[in-house]
């Protein structure tokens, strides 16, 4: 397979897997505070409510981290980082496109476009930290500039016996 072709899928997947992963996890948030509440026989509305938004809190948390792991196994590989960061900003387009046309919550872009806005922010925070270190990585290992040891490396931990 050339490298195009492979920037092309990897491209393509990014967002799919992202909205599968978003959507998924958007529905496991709504259902979760109820069974909460109802396990742990809460009655009182204010505590529904802390349930409810501690819930939602945690697991946006989780889903960015998640996005931000995934994006950074993907791109780890010289052959995938094109495709990837092009994958992660079409993520961003088709959100705003669903976020645009489906306005009326009668259709499934409709539906869907209240899940994917919902957890795009913590999915775009994953990317964009994601974006951040690589960038930042990229430009302290650039020609010049001092490299530092990895963890583990024993490079550099050698002592001269003399």
């Amino acid at each position: 397979m050339t490298r195009t072709m492979r920037t092309i899928i990897v491209a393509l997947a990014v967002p799919v897997v992202l909205i599968v992963i978003a959507a998924a996890f958007q529905y496991v948030l709504y259902a979760l505070p109820f069974f909460a509440v109802y396990f742990l026989r809460i009655e009182d509305e204010g505590v529904m409510g802390a349930v409810a938004w501690s819930v939602w809190g945690g697991g946006l948390a989780t889903l960015g981290v998640i996005a931000y792991g995934l994006v950074r196994r993907v791109a780890r590989f010289e052959r995938n980082r094109a495709g990837v960061w092009t994958g992660s900003v079409a993520y961003l387009g088709v959100v705003m496109a669903l976020a645009l046309l489906g306005p009326s919550m009668d259709s499934p872009t409709g539906v869907l476009a209240s899940t994917q806005v919902f957890t795009a922010v913590p999915v775009l925070l994953g990317i964009a930290v994601a974006w951040v270190r690589r960038s930042s990585a990229v430009r302290a290992t650039r020609s010049g500039a001092p490299r530092v040891p990895r963890r583990g490396s024993r490079s550099g931990t050698r002592r001269d016996p003399a």
